[in-house]
């Protein structure tokens, strides 16, 4: 009975229906929290760790050790020792995978070469990972694409990790254990990395792309070929999908520091077929998903406290032609969540965000003061005033939920967006 009392004991603190709820309760437990994790990242840099990326789920290090072998030792020694002060003694840390290399957007965004385990073998087996949710906004017949491409790039840079150097004139490897002391850019030999294997026939393929899209737009059995699919997260009006291909491929491309330089050429002569300039609003690139959170929704049935983002989980939303809604589990315990107690959480989000536009203050717009009498017309200095919360972006929060009221099916959710934006 003491286990199941501590372990509901955050649950009971932070459901606001429980009996022992208190707001400043429910602060405190939130900012010990926060203290406890910053802690536990600075030991983690502190046993010479990177951190790449963490919140309450999921951590992701980037170490000292270039093969994934080694990885796998240094692995075990910091859980170890992170596990052996008192503050964090009661953590489950579990290593899901080794990544021998990584392209990192952000934690929807992502791929490279990893391994679930790690085997005493002389090569050790790793698998093409590919997580990239910048493809879902494309059109469909347009999703390989920007797939095969973003594999053939990780596959190059891969191999590249591994530089071969002449040892009386024969190729040898370095040893595992040491990193290369230059980077891949530091040296003249290395300035091409990409090379024209790999940019003539991407040139040849977005140029041949762009005939097509001209040909079919005119036909309109065709055309619907090339509309982009909607989703809870779409924001942006996008017209030509191949330029937006073109677009959240370079993205990917330019997120290795190694070729920056020639990423930016790449990037200027495939927009130079589209008639753009490198640095116009057009060829400016903007995550077409935006984001709808719900910070820490704890399961009934194993506690489990977990973040859900109905514009960016693949696993909440719904499945593309279904118009069944997907139910919404657990990821630990794979127990469906409560679908009506998530609803009135958004709606109570839309209705704090009406608050903070009607209850907001009003600065000057000249010197930035803040109005402290109504009766004032101007402010001092003569400045008109204007609002501290701009109601160009409370409308486009506003449609967020919209959106993600209308892709999950929530009709309480979206009668109270529609009343709102009449409002507005």
């Amino acid at each position: 009975m003491a286990d199941i009392m501590v372990q509901h004991l955050v649950r009971w603190v932070e459901n606001p229906d429980s009996f022992l709820y208190d707001r400043s309760l429910h602060y405190y437990v939130q900012m010990m929290s926060r203290k406890a994790f910053q802690q536990l990242m600075t030991d983690f840099r502190r046993v010479g760790s990177h951190v790449v990326f963490a919140n309450s789920d999921r951590l992701l290090l980037q170490t000292t050790k270039s093969e994934v072998g080694n990885a796998y030792a240094y692995s075990q020694y910091i859980l170890k020792s992170i596990k052996a002060k008192p503050l964090f003694h009661f953590l489950d840390l579990e290593i899901k995978e080794y990544w021998d290399y990584l392209v990192w957007y952000d934690e929807f965004n992502y791929g490279g070469k990893a391994c679930t385990e790690v085997v005493e073998a002389e090569n050790q087996t790793l698998d093409c990972v590919m997580h990239w949710q910048l493809s879902k906004f494309l059109p469909s017949p347009l999703q390989p694409i920007f797939h095969d491409w973003v594999v053939e790039f990780v596959e190059i840079m891969h191999k590249l990790k591994k530089p071969r150097t002449l040892v009386d004139g024969v190729e040898s490897t370095p040893r595992p254990t040491q990193l290369p002391v230059r980077a891949l850019g530091d040296d003249k030999e290395d300035r091409i990395i990409l090379g024209k294997e790999f940019e003539k026939p991407l040139k040849r393929q977005i140029a041949g792309l762009i005939r097509r899209q001209k040909d079919e737009m005119l036909h309109p059995e065709l055309a619907s070929d090339y509309s982009f699919p909607i989703l809870p997260g779409s924001h942006l009006k996008l017209s030509n999908a191949v330029l937006q291909l073109v677009k959240s491929l370079m993205q990917v491309l330019s997120l290795d520091k190694n070729i920056t330089m020639e990423a930016r050429l790449l990037r200027k002569e495939l927009l130079s077929m589209f008639e753009i300039r490198e640095f116009s609003s057009e060829a400016r690139f903007e995550n077409p998903s935006e984001s709808l959170k719900i910070q820490q929704v704890i399961c009934d049935n194993c506690t489990m406290a977990r973040d859900l983002d109905f514009c960016r989980d693949e696993d909440l939303i719904p499945l593309e032609g279904s118009d069944v809604a997907r139910p919404w589990k657990c990821g630990f315990c794979d127990a469906e969540y409560n679908r009506l107690e998530i609803e009135e959480r958004l709606i109570a989000q839309v209705e704090s965000v009406v608050t903070e536009w009607n209850t907001q203050d009003l600065k000057c717009g000249r010197c930035g003061g803040v109005r402290v009498n109504d009766f004032m017309e101007h402010c001092a200095c003569s400045g008109q005033w204007a609002e501290t919360v701009k109601r160009d972006e409370v409308v486009k929060r506003i449609k967020v939920y919209g959106n993600v009221a209308k892709c999950y099916g929530l009709r309480m959710l979206g009668v109270v967006v529609d009343e709102v934006l009449g409002g507005l």
